[in-house]
């Protein structure tokens, strides 16, 4: 058992304006769960349902997740740009490659992925979207770029900065710990975690969706129809399930937002 103490917990969630089953997940996680931070992918098939739910959302702290690949075998993005500025990471039908490991062996390019971050950028703060944080889709922070081997991901960071964007990678220190015996639903594990952990500051990201007709459609690398659901609903519960409430609130939990770490 916990020696007791606060525990605070930044609970962070990818891929919003993906699909509607994401967005729902987000907004349900938000006002009825323990989300306070996530992340827009512009570029996504339901963007405009996510700025309609999320444009003006005060309490809740939306950040920029850039995108330069898509790994939806069913469900396909392009870039906001033409493909004579972004053809080093996209597909002869102009969507974006699938993973970071394509971009790689093709030879980064990093003026054009920069080029690509800021035109998403824009693009959501001229719809209204809040924008107060920065993070990646499947992580191109490694990249380098063969010339100078020059890592991608600093250059990110320094544009995030100038932009005035908290650069997410900067407060991602501990994960909660794992408990012995850990029950195997992953809501009531979550639960168990939160109530053991020692007090301090960590962090949870998830993937939240539902398992419905639209989410059970997506799908990746070959996966069975229904597995990503499944799996993204699971992780949903984790930010909503009562037995998780129950334990933020018995504990107690602190819920962290970005913004809140500023100085």
């Amino acid at each position: 058992m916990s020696e007791g103490g606060t525990v605070r917990l930044i609970a962070d969630a990818d891929d919003l304006g993906c699909c509607t089953s994401v967005n729902r997940a987000f907004y349900d996680a938000w006002t009825k769960g323990i989300l306070r931070n996530g992340n827009v992918i512009v570029t996504g098939g339901a963007f405009d349902e996510a700025v309609e739910m999320f444009r003006g959302a005060k309490s809740f702290c939306l950040g920029l997740h850039v995108a330069c690949t898509c790994e939806w075998t069913t469900h396909r993005w392009k870039p906001l740009l033409p493909p004579e500025r972004t053809a080093s990471f996209i597909e002869s039908d102009g969507t974006m490659v699938r993973n970071m490991m394509t971009i790689h062996e093709r030879g980064a390019r990093f003026d054009e992925m920069l080029a690509e971050a800021r035109a998403q950028l824009a693009l959501a703060r001229r719809r209204g979207l809040d924008i107060r944080y920065l993070s990646t889709h499947m992580d191109p922070r490694w990249l380098f770029e063969t010339s100078d081997q020059d890592r991608f991901g600093p250059h990110l960071q320094r544009w995030a900065e100038s932009e005035g964007l908290t650069w997410r990678y900067a407060h991602l220190r501990a994960r909660v710990p794992e408990v012995g015996d850990a029950p195997a639903d992953p809501a009531e594990r979550f639960a168990a975690q939160l109530r053991a952990a020692p007090a301090g500051l960590y962090y949870l990201i998830l993937h939240p969706a539902y398992d419905d007709p639209p989410m059970r459609e997506m799908t990746y690398d070959d996966k069975p129809p229904g597995d990503v659901a499944r799996d993204r609903d699971g992780q949903r519960r984790m930010l909503m399930d009562r037995c998780v409430l129950t334990a933020c609130a018995e504990r107690p939990v602190d819920l962290v937002r970005y913004t809140d770490l500023q100085a």
